[in-house]
């Protein structure tokens, strides 16, 4: 696991699972506080593998408030077709 710096921007690649049609990206990432302790971030993406979804309910459903066990809550947004997530945007809390 990449463990971020106190001023780098979350980012990585979320694991992807399919049960049947039901699909699902998990995120898991930790970043260093200005104190020098750790927060950890976890995300979890979920969808159903058909048209339907992935022209009219994916697109609304890339981006993903996340609170850190610290308090900081984070924009993340994830690229459905390569699995990337990235922060978009930071608020409050340690980081």
């Amino acid at each position: 696991m990449n463990i971020k710096k106190a001023d780098e921007q979350l980012g990585g690649v979320a694991e992807l699972s399919v049960y049947s049609r039901d699909i699902f990206w998990n995120f898991l990432q930790a970043r260093w506080t200005k104190e020098g302790g750790m927060e950890w971030f976890k995300a979890k993406w979920t969808g159903y593998n058909d048209r339907n979804w992935w022209n009219n309910v994916a697109p609304s459903m890339r981006r993903q408030k996340c609170v850190g066990d610290r308090g900081t809550t984070v924009v993340l947004e994830i690229d459905f077709d390569t699995n990337l997530v990235v922060e978009v945007e930071t608020k409050g809390g340690e980081a």
